[in-house]
């Protein structure tokens, strides 16, 4: 081009000539050559060149994008690894941009695109506190190498995480605290949908006391089950995981965001995750509950905080003696 230009500046070719031989219209050609007398061979560079673009992330960025991702932020998604580099630093850049630095420092990257669905999903109920599902999922949560339980409940009709709570295997107690939780927060759910766990479900289901077939007992019930009956709340059995795959997908996304975030924060012990788990559930809602059909909520009134214990508790019949 440089070649073609001194040429017709020179008038050795015209600028029909040029045109053909740069590819350009015979407009764009006076328009190159009047820049090129006045300006010189600088002037067929582009105006951006050598000029950063506006998305432009800095080294110091990426350098410190790919230290923690091998360090603090291991095991967080793309997406997740964005948010937390905003709260840190203030800086803002996609979860794509976020995969392309890991890529360049050869950091393996998870959960870059989603597979296809393979299960059309039930249909949400249509108010908060219709149904929560309730769950518990082995898992080392405190990235000490330790397997604890995390117990939880979330609204159908919202994906709202209502209570979180960890103890060191499934259990009763933890349970009760989830429940605990959901009443004081919220109210009384209507329903609970769980799997078939000896903790929800008698496996001694055909066999009542005299003292329950005089209470005009059906069915036998679980200490769990004695409280919900009091409360009012229709416990639900799922027939598989499936079934009640909102709470099954939701350990998946606290297995991944969860326990960097506890990481980050330094909890170490049961007890402080127990009250980190309180402040989290807002910023999880936040990001992860949507808007039900009907904004009226199903929740009903909560016992007094008094009577509350006396119904989120163990229930044994003893016979006195003569002593």
């Amino acid at each position: 081009r440089v070649f073609v230009l001194e040429q017709l500046s020179q008038g050795k070719t015209t600028n029909n000539e040029a045109a053909i031989a740069m590819g350009l219209s015979i407009r764009q050609v006076q328009r190159v050559k009047f820049r090129f007398r006045a300006e010189g061979v600088s002037s067929l560079l582009h105006g951006n060149s050598d000029l950063k673009p506006h998305n432009f992330v800095s080294c110091v960025v990426r350098d410190l994008v790919a230290e923690r991702a091998g360090s603090l932020w291991e095991g967080a998604s793309s997406q997740h690894m964005s948010e937390l580099l905003f709260d840190e630093t203030g800086v803002s850049i996609s979860a794509k941009t976020v995969i392309r630095i890991l890529r360049e420092n050869d950091v393996d990257v998870i959960f870059s695109h989603k597979g296809p669905r393979k299960h059309r999903g039930r249909k949400r109920r249509s108010r908060l506190g219709q149904m929560l599902q309730i769950d518990a999922s082995p898992f080392d949560w405190l990235s000490n190498g330790s397997i604890l339980s995390m117990h939880g409940a979330i609204d159908d009709a919202t994906g709202r995480v209502v209570a979180l709570w960890l103890e060191p295997a499934e259990c009763l107690n933890g349970y009760f605290h989830v429940l605990e939780q959901t009443i004081l927060t919220w109210g009384v759910p209507v329903s609970i949908y769980s799997d078939a766990h000896t903790i929800f479900f008698s496996p001694k289901s055909g066999k009542l006391t005299l003292q329950e077939e005089m209470e005009g007992a059906t069915v036998a019930l679980t200490q769990f089950g004695k409280a919900l009956d009091i409360l009012g709340v229709n416990l639900i059995k799922a027939s598989s995981p499936q079934a009640k795959g909102r709470i099954e997908r939701l350990w998946g996304t606290l297995q991944h965001r969860l326990v960097v975030d506890m990481r980050i924060a330094g909890i170490k012990t049961i007890d402080d995750a127990n009250v980190f788990l309180v402040s989290y559930l807002q910023k999880h809602n936040d990001l992860f509950a949507v808007s039900p059909e009907d904004e009226t909520s199903a929740f009903l009134p909560a016992p007094g905080e008094k009577d509350l214990p006396f119904i989120l508790c163990r229930r044994e019949n003893r016979k006195a003696m003569g002593d």
